[in-house]
């Protein structure tokens, strides 16, 4: 049964080479467009404050730039969620969470999936958008305990992102990058006060973050 579940979440980059995505050198004769770090694009809508979505492109181009990972997604989540989806995998024993070492794919429901967006990594530091399986899928709990987050890329970066912030004024960004058998994963939440600022982190310091937001020009006081 084990054995079934490991079959069942193979890598995204397995997946795309077995589909037939254009080679790199296919990709050269036909000159299609390749991005770097800085040029990855969230999936916004009017819903989203446009100077969030400036924040968070500039938080998703530090993070990538500084891992090249061979896969990067970003996934966009119904409204805001909290610092305690970070390293949460499921429920077990009735409302007991569990967050574990191991990363495991975060259980949002596929429901409160707004968008998800995968680029693979083509050459040096420059990407490709491309099609790939949904991430978040309806399973049980149990099942999602299982989920690891190696088994969808051996090398990526994971961004989710919270939608509706021109009506709520808050916003949250959850991180987790993947590279062999190490793993890391840090939470941010963000205010509209008028211009957007860290109001909370979690696994790493509102400094950083910071940093990350740094030379981003909000317009209008952060008006959508």
């Amino acid at each position: 049964m084990q054995l079934t579940k490991s079959i069942r979440y193979t890598s995204l980059l397995t997946e795309m080479k077995c589909c037939g995505y254009y080679s790199l050198e296919m990709m050269r004769k036909q000159k299609i467009n390749l991005l770097g770090a800085e040029e990855m694009k969230l999936n916004s809508t009017p819903a989203d404050d446009p100077n969030f979505v400036r924040v968070v492109n500039s938080i998703l181009g530090g993070v990538v730039s500084e891992h090249a990972p061979e896969i990067v997604a970003l996934i966009q989540i119904d409204n805001w969620f909290d610092h305690q989806w970070l390293n949460f995998s499921g429920k077990v024993l009735g409302a007991l969470g569990v967050w574990k070492k191991e990363l495991t794919i975060p259980p949002f429901n596929p429901n409160r999936v707004k968008s998800q967006t995968v680029y693979r990594l083509v050459e040096d530091k420059r990407y490709e958008q491309i099609q790939a399986p949904p991430l978040h899928v309806a399973q049980s709990s149990s099942d999602n305990l299982n989920r690891k987050l190696k088994y969808a890329a051996d090398s990526g970066v994971f961004l989710w992102w919270t939608s509706n912030t021109v009506s709520n004024g808050k916003g949250s960004v959850m991180v987790c990058t993947q590279a062999g058998d190490e793993c890391s994963s840090w939470f941010a939440s963000l205010e509209r006060e008028p211009d957007w600022r860290v109001n909370k982190t979690e696994d790493i310091p509102v400094g950083v973050v910071e940093r990350l937001m740094d030379g981003i020009e909000q317009e209008n006081g952060g008006d959508a």
